[in-house]
């Protein structure tokens, strides 16, 4: 079995496609980037080198690298720029916002592709995500993601006090901590 290193190589490798360039102002990376993610045109095999407006660096990896790395911290904010907050949480612990306009816009599929793009060029992925909802998306089993889940994961502030007291009053002590 291939360890994940290799896949990315050899996924890497396939980035066959025409380049697409990207000339990215720093103060609007989500909005330079979604009409290339979002169009019906986009092709995952295109590499893509960046530039940044007023910046006359060549593209060899780190322009490609901030880019990405601006672009997923912008996300991952709570406002993130789209007027659309996707996320909700503690740092480190991100869970995608329960919001029928969320999944009926498609961003989330979006941003999934970037994410996969990002990851075959330069390395650059999501570490933002609660592990809970990365092992749902890795695995799709629901009972695996559970197990990596605690209260912070639980955004409804009721459901989680009430989870809290179940767990004090009917747990052993070594589980509580």
């Amino acid at each position: 079995m291939d360890d994940l290193s290799d896949i990315i190589a050899r996924l890497a490798k396939q980035l066959t496609g025409p380049v697409i360039r990207i000339t990215v102002d720093e103060n609007s990376v989500i909005l330079d980037a979604l009409p290339i993610y979002k169009s019906a045109k986009f092709d995952p095999t295109s590499p893509v080198t960046v530039q940044f407006k007023n910046q006359p660096a060549v593209d060899v990896g780190g322009p490609k690298r901030e880019f990405y790395t601006r672009l997923f911290n912008d996300i991952a904010k709570a406002d993130g720029g789209l007027n659309l907050a996707l996320f909700e949480g503690p740092d480190g612990r991100l869970m995608p916002k329960y919001s029928a306009t969320i999944v009926y816009s498609g961003i989330l599929t979006v941003i999934g592709k970037m994410i996969a793009h990002s990851i075959v060029q330069c390395g650059i992925g999501f570490p933002f995500l609660s592990p809970s909802a990365y092992w749902y998306i890795v695995t799709g089993d629901i009972a695996k993601a559970v197990g990596y889940c605690n209260l912070s994961d639980v955004r409804d502030i009721e459901v989680a006090q009430l989870i809290k007291k179940v767990v004090e009053n009917f747990c052993h002590p070594i589980l509580i901590n």
